[in-house]
């Protein structure tokens, strides 16, 4: 279903990044229209696919910019960048 939600935050102009939950083995991160399109870890212990160590998406603000990093802190502590 197309809401708009999408296409109004692009005509705001304002908008420099979405974050979504956990969907298992998921996770993404990827630039649409100048707005950074996250999708979170699977923070879970019960995995429905173990090859995928489970994490975390970290997302650090920069106060006074408007830009952000965003990166995944896997259980064993390693960082995927």
């Amino acid at each position: 279903m197309n809401s708009g939600l999408f296409a109004a935050m692009v005509e705001q102009g304002d908008v420099i990044g979405t974050f979504a939950g956990h969907d298992h083995g998921n996770d993404y991160s990827g630039d649409l229209h100048g707005i950074q399109l996250c999708y979170g870890r699977s923070s879970s212990y019960i995995l429905w696919d173990t090859d995928i160590p489970i994490g975390a998406r970290v997302i650090a603000l920069q106060q006074g910019a408007r830009t952000f990093e965003t990166w995944l802190r896997l259980d064993d502590g390693s960082i995927v960048r």
